[in-house]
């Protein structure tokens, strides 16, 4: 005898029971051809029992309902990025008086550098705009500028309007860059600077502006 098990009752039986919960006979006889009246429809031997709901293991993608809906898990989803967008700084959030995104390190800065002296420059690193024109670039955040110049024989632009007022070492950052005049660098604010090695030409812009302003 074969036990069959009706569709009707799947989606009601418990898994430990499905086989116990309704089943069908057919008496076969060995009769190959047997009609679809010798299906019969029996209770089962086995004693019925109560399902208990089964339980999913939560997914925020999951049709059924669990602790949280899919949209409150995609709101956990974007709360846990805020750290990380809140990297890209307006000039608005770091102090700067230009609407660009804020260089956080000079690891940063020099890779900014080192693309617009070599004229690849596109305003952009990892999708962060800190904007084409060097001069307004929001460097408030930066702490070193070791060697952010150096060996940029042919650069000569205007970066008077960087913001040097968190800046501790300038170390070798205009070292063998022949070719800059270092216009308006002398304002820069250096009063956290606490190693100038090898930036003779900045100290040289730094006492000029000082004379000047003397008089």
């Amino acid at each position: 005898m074969l036990l069959l098990l009706p569709s009707f009752a799947k989606a009601k039986a418990c898994s430990s029971s499905a086989a116990g919960f309704l089943s069908s006979s057919r008496n076969l006889d060995n009769n190959d051809n047997a009609d679809a009246e010798d299906l019969v429809v029996v209770p089962s031997s086995h004693p019925t029992r109560q399902c208990s709901p089964r339980r999913h293991a939560f997914s925020p993608f999951s049709r059924h309902r669990g602790p949280l809906s899919a949209a409150a898990a995609l709101l956990l989803l974007l709360l846990a990025a805020l750290p990380q967008l809140s990297d890209a700084q307006t000039g608005a959030d770091c102090g700067c008086q230009f609407n660009n995104a804020c260089f956080p390190d000079r690891g940063t800065l020099k890779i900014a550098v080192d693309e617009f002296t070599a004229g690849s420059w596109d305003g952009t690193i990892d999708g962060k705009n800190y904007g084409l024109n060097i001069s307004e670039w929001c460097t408030n955040l930066v702490t070193s500028m070791n060697g952010l110049f150096m060996l940029k024989t042919n650069f000569d632009e205007d970066i008077s309007l960087w913001n040097t007022a968190s800046v501790t070492s300038m170390f070798a950052m205009f070292q063998s860059a022949y070719s800059f005049t270092g216009d308006g660098i002398g304002s820069w604010n250096t009063n956290s600077v606490t190693d100038m090695r090898s930036s003779c030409k900045l100290i040289a812009f730094i006492m000029i502006n000082k004379i000047v302003n003397k008089n």
